[in-house]
């Protein structure tokens, strides 16, 4: 056999020991974590069972984080330029919306990292920041998360940045979540609030619709 089409056989077979060995490695790292990839496509009794771990589990220690940051002026007024109809809407300091307009950057960035680490379908939905998409609404100028489950049941409720931190780490299958400061907190005692913005309750259940019984079902919601 021709020395050099030994040596590149040789290689390959090599690097591919290397590989199979570094993905054992990985996987050996992972295990007892709930990943993306386990969960596949998440339906309410796969997040429930991932509540009732977290709840179970012994809380990691919270780790401090940074403290010592140079504040930022920050502007008299906040423009909101709508992604669908492109009308623009101006919040002063003193309105509700001033701070999510002006963390929407880090919201949308937050979101992008949820979505990329859950399969759940869900849509960080904007529409009652701008005037003109919100002119006929009641409700608050607040970001509101939509989920939408395997039986097209939806819920959607408002969150903030540290809301999504928080599902960030509950939906990557640790039993902590990353500050804004880099330090880490147990997810044990948000568990409520993460219940709350995915539309479950303790059983797991999610409460019928108005034309229902009114009632939880256990274990994965209305049946």
């Amino acid at each position: 056999m021709n020395p050099l089409l030994l040596t590149v056989l040789l290689v390959a077979l090599v690097s591919t020991a290397c590989l199979a060995g570094v993905s054992v490695a990985r996987k050996s790292c992972g295990e007892g974590r709930i990943t993306a990839g386990k969960a596949g496509s998440m339906n309410r009794d796969e997040i429930f069972r991932m509540l009732s771990r977290v709840e179970k589990m012994e809380e990691p220690a919270p780790v401090m984080g940074a403290m010592c940051y140079e504040p930022v002026a920050m502007p008299f007024v906040a423009e909101y330029v709508c992604p669908v109809c492109g009308e623009k809407t101006v919040y002063s300091r003193s309105d509700d919306s001033y701070y999510s307009i002006t963390g929407l950057y880090e919201t949308r960035a937050l979101f992008a990292t949820l979505d990329s680490v859950s399969t759940l379908e869900m849509t960080l939905d904007e529409t009652s920041l701008c005037s003109a998409c919100s002119a006929d609404s009641d409700s608050t100028h607040a970001l509101l998360l939509r989920v939408t489950w395997e039986d097209e049941r939806t819920c959607a409720a408002p969150v903030t940045a540290e809301d999504l931190r928080m599902l960030i780490g509950f939906m990557s299958g640790r039993l902590d979540y990353e500050t804004v400061n880099e330090g880490t907190l147990p997810l044990r005692q948000n568990l409520d609030r993460i219940r709350e913005i995915l539309g479950m309750d303790e059983e797991g259940g999610a409460p019928c619709s108005d034309e229902g019984c009114g009632a939880s079902c256990p274990g994965g919601g209305c049946r």
